[in-house]
């Protein structure tokens, strides 16, 4: 393929992308940092942790009513 052509096919420059390897070199580190956390806040694993307990004491009341 000729280099004109593979030029009007580049979604970049070389240029461009040049510049993007580099900030990617000195920013690594920083683009992680400012990516959220997948884990909910502490307090709603509490709350989450309380419901699942107050749900499994009322299947256990059920179940010796039911006996």
């Amino acid at each position: 393929m000729d280099k004109k052509n593979d030029e009007h096919k580049r979604m970049t420059t070389r240029e461009d992308e040049a510049e993007l390897e580099e900030k990617e070199k000195v920013n690594g580190d920083e683009v992680r940092e400012q990516v959220p956390p997948d884990q909910p806040p502490s307090g709603e694993i509490k709350e989450d942790a309380e419901r699942e307990e107050d749900v499994q004491e009322q299947k256990s009341e059920k179940r010796e009513r039911h006996i």
